[in-house]
């Protein structure tokens, strides 16, 4: 079930449709904010995915991840040094 974009003629709005499979691609879509039917389908972009593609988003995130972890690190660390200074 594809998400096709559209733009209404009669106020600009571009907004987003749902096509459901049990519906033929040739339904009218009306404009969510003027109600109006005369829209036209936009092309929109397409997402691609490829090994090399998925390796280095988890590279990307793992490198935005690793300043968070030291800092919890950090942070458990001096937590457990003032409870350690408490009990003395």
């Amino acid at each position: 079930m594809p998400i096709c974009e559209y733009s209404c003629h009669a106020c600009g709005q571009h907004f987003e449709h749902l096509l459901l499979s049990s519906r033929p691609e040739t339904h009218e879509v009306s404009c969510p904010q003027c109600q109006s039917r005369e829209v036209h389908r936009m092309l929109s972009a397409f997402a691609v995915s490829s090994e090399g593609i998925r390796e280095a988003n988890l590279q990307r995130a793992k490198e935005a991840h690793r300043p968070i972890a030291r800092d919890k690190r950090v942070s458990e660390d001096q937590q457990q040094q003032r409870i350690a200074d408490e009990h003395n």
